[in-house]
């Protein structure tokens, strides 16, 4: 089953209306997953909403509620979040995911690979 899907089958009045609590929701279904994730992943710039490691790729999260998945992605590439894991030789991958607080679901969800300037 998709992972996302997991959203839906929880009750509406359980649902949070801030972007922490899916935050919350999608590291436990990736933690549970036995994924390396950080939540909160501090940077120079400021903290990505979450980071996963696995061993091939890594992929950096920003979450926005009722904004467009570009603001999101344009977040992690202007505060430059992906660069303290360029050295670790992985593919790496932007995810940006636009919620919405009405509906209570995630709306867009765009994975956008990352290219370093030296690679």
């Amino acid at each position: 089953m998709n992972w996302l899907r997991f959203l839906l089958l929880v009750a509406y009045h359980w649902f949070g209306t801030q972007e922490s609590y899916y935050q919350t929701v999608i590291y436990l279904l990736l933690a549970a997953n036995n994924m390396t994730v950080t939540a909160e992943d501090m940077t120079n710039r400021g903290r990505a909403d979450l980071a996963v490691v696995l061993p091939k790729a890594v992929y950096i999260f920003e979450l926005k509620m009722d904004q467009p998945v570009v603001v999101a992605l344009e977040q992690i590439t202007r505060k430059n979040y992906i660069e303290k894991y360029v050295n670790l030789g992985l593919k790496m991958y932007l995810v940006g995911m636009e919620l919405s607080k009405e509906d209570r679901v995630v709306k867009d969800l765009l994975c956008q690979p990352y290219e370093h300037e030296n690679s």
